[in-house]
C-alpha cells in the first residue's frame, strides 16, 4: 500500500488538508489559529472513493454542522442526509434511489433519542407508517393503511412492552384491545 499524500493549501483564517490514499481522498478544512497543536474542524468536509462523492457536510468549531449528505450508488444524488446542530443530530433523512423523493425521515432531540419516524410510499409523499418515540423508546406504531382496511396503532410502555392494540377502519376506531 502507497503511502498517504497530503496536500495543503493556506487561506485568511483556514488551513485546508486534502488527505490521498490510494482510492480515496478526504479533505478537512481546520481553523489556523491554534494550528497545528489545536485542530479544530470548521469548514467543508468532502470524502471521495475512486473519484466519486460519498460524503460531504460541513464543521463548525469542531462539531458537525447542518447537513450532511452520504452517496451509495450514483454521486449525484445522495441517498440519506443528516442534520446537524451544534455537533447534535436533529433529522436524518432516507431517500428513494432518485435522490429526491424522501423515504423516511427521523427527528431526534437534544440526548439522539429518536422521537419520530416516518416512512413514505413510492412517491415521497404518501405517508404509511407513523413511530412516536419517548426517550428512545418505541412509545406507538402506526401503519397507514388503504381506505376500506383496518389499522392497527400498537402502543408501548416505558419497557417497551405492548399495552394496547386499537383497531381502525376509516379512520373510525373499531375496537381496543387491552395487552
Amino acid at each position: 500500500m502507497n503511502e498517504p499524500t497530503i496536500t495543503i493549501k493556506e487561506t485568511a483564517d483556514h488551513r485546508e488538508e486534502v488527505i490521498t490514499l490510494t482510492d480515496m481522498d478526504v479533505h478537512y478544512s481546520y481553523k489556523k489559529e491554534g494550528y497545528p497543536d489545536q485542530k479544530v474542524l470548521d469548514g467543508p468536509f468532502l470524502q471521495n472513493v475512486k473519484g466519486e462523492r460519498k460524503c460531504e457536510g460541513r464543521y463548525k468549531d469542531g462539531e458537525k454542522h447542518g447537513m450532511w449528505a452520504y452517496y451509495v450508488n450514483n454521486p449525484q444524488h445522495p441517498m440519506a442526509r443528516d442534520y446537524f446542530e451544534n455537533g447534535a443530530l436533529v433529522k436524518n433523512e432516507v431517500l428513494h434511489n432518485d435522490g429526491h423523493h424522501i423515504r423516511m425521515v427521523s427527528t431526534y432531540d437534544n440526548k439522539e433519542h429518536p422521537v419520530k419516524q416516518v416512512t413514505y410510499g413510492d412517491d415521497g409523499k404518501t405517508i404509511i407508517k407513523l413511530d412516536v418515540f419517548q426517550n428512545g423508546l418505541i412509545k406507538e406504531e402506526n401503519t397507514v393503511v388503504p381506505e376500506g382496511q383496518e389499522q392497527v396503532v400498537y402502543t408501548y410502555d416505558a419497557q417497551f412492552k405492548l399495552t394496547e392494540k386499537r383497531h381502525f377502519l376509516n379512520d373510525e376506531l373499531v375496537k381496543v384491545e387491552e395487552i
